[in-house]
């Protein structure tokens, strides 16, 4: 192997602690946090993508017991420490920190030698790929193949596949599918318009695996949006604005749906006092009552579809009534929007703000295989997905207590942390 390799492997660690990386990586900003910035490591080395550069990097230099983890975090060392140096000074780069003790591998740690400062500057410098064929945006080298091409404008700090959960699926590996759409970070803002004006503006256009790909700037993407009033996830908005919730979304576009309805109504109902045909009159309070079943039935499907793969269960061997508690514990793993504890207090259902439910669990499980669960101040705490019918009764839930806010003019039970229907005590954070 090559000192390009090298170079390689010591890029993909850089780009752990890149700005770019840490804008929208919870899990290595908390790391940051524990310990001034130092990571482990033995941390980065349970990576995949890193991982298996390693092994190919150890096999092919013909070291024994190349999937050993101290062998991995030893090659590793020396690979960071070498290429660090390359680095000039006014540049971002790692910096070694090894334990006293000889033999002390595992405690080797790495930081970034300049102090990660969140910023909102991405969003300027970010486009927004469309792919006319979803299925071209699937193959496995269509990062590599988004990068080459948009690195001939500048150069390309971060590709963002979006993705929608699907509740189908048959594997784990199959939940999350690609929804043909990508984000572009570029370097700066000057290569991020110039990538627009190349391919785009110009009616040039640009082709990935045989799909036509439309390029826009995220700001023009994110503005047509919100034009249509669609739903503004949190990987499109931008930072320091104001976004309608996705129950507000759903409220305002049900409204326009029934003040339509009941102009309908009125025209009709006028229609047949003029033409004083009885016999085909409308019985508007029937109508009416079809009409919110209908119209519940399309907010309990249109919830359930958001909070695919956001919601976890969990249930604890004692009970536990703190809201916090359970928040603070989930929160290391990915940021809670609310918890929801079943009335006996040994269990309940946890929304994550982004579907990374089926990351969590899998999380708890590898770290421990045995009992599946994680100690919470004391208290065992397994966590599962929930089933089909569990999601959909959630949002049966949710969607009545909106109908029951927009009755009684205030919030219900929903959100002030009472009890929720018979058995559930709910806090939102």
């Amino acid at each position: 192997m090559s000192t390009s390799t090298e170079t390689k492997i010591y890029e993909q660690v850089v780009h752990y602690f890149s700005d770019a990386n840490l804008n929208w990586d919870s899990f290595m900003v908390g790391k940051l946090e524990q310990d001034d910035g130092w990571v482990e490591l033995k941390v980065l080395v349970t990576f995949n993508k890193l991982k298996e550069a390693l092994v190919a990097y150890a096999t092919e230099k013909g070291v024994e017991g190349e999937n050993n983890e101290k062998k991995l975090i030893s090659i590793l060392s020396e690979i960071v420490e070498k290429e660090s140096a390359l680095v000039p000074e006014d540049k971002m780069r790692l910096e070694l920190l090894k334990p006293i003790e000889e033999g002390s591998e595992l405690g080797v740690k790495v930081k970034r030698s300049t102090k990660y400062v969140k910023s909102d500057e991405w969003f300027e410098k970010t486009l927004h790929l469309s792919f006319s064929n979803r299925e071209a945006a699937k193959a496995s080298s269509v990062n590599d193949e988004i990068k080459n091409l948009m690195m001939e404008y500048g150069k390309v700090t971060l590709i963002r596949p979006r993705k929608y959960f699907n509740k189908k699926a048959k594997s784990r590996s199959e939940r999350f599918v690609p929804k043909g759409k990508f984000l572009v970070e570029f370097e700066t803002i000057s290569d991020c318009e110039k990538a627009v004006e190349s391919t785009s503006n110009s009616g040039k256009g640009i082709k990935i695996n045989g799909s036509s790909v439309q390029v826009e700037k995220l700001c023009d993407y994110l503005a047509k949006k919100v034009q249509q009033g669609d739903f503004i996830s949190e990987d499109l908005r931008k930072p320091g604005e104001k976004y309608k919730s996705f129950k507000e979304t759903v409220d305002k576009k049900r409204n326009n749906r029934d003040s339509n309805k009941k102009q309908k109504k009125d025209e009709q109902k006028e229609s047949n006092e003029k033409s004083k045909e009885t016999d085909n009159s409308i019985d508007v309070d029937e109508s009416s009552n079809t009409d919110n079943k209908r119209s519940l039935e399309d907010d309990v499907s249109s919830f359930e579809q958001h909070v695919q793969g956001c919601l976890l269960g969990f249930k604890t061997d004692k009970p536990i009534e703190k809201f916090a508690t359970i928040k603070k514990a989930f929160n290391e793993f990915e940021r809670v929007q609310f918890v929801e504890i079943n009335s006996d207090n040994v269990g309940g259902i946890i929304r994550f703000k982004e579907p990374v439910a089926v990351k969590v669990c899998d999380s708890v499980i590898t770290a421990n295989p045995e009992t599946k669960a994680i100690d919470i101040e004391g208290v065992s705490t397994q966590v599962f997905e929930l089933s089909e019918e569990q999601v959909k009764e959630f949002s049966h839930r949710y969607s009545n207590d909106s109908k029951k806010k927009d009755r009684n003019g205030n919030s219900g039970n929903r959100f002030n942390g009472k009890s929720f229907g018979n058995n559930k005590r709910q806090r939102k954070f």
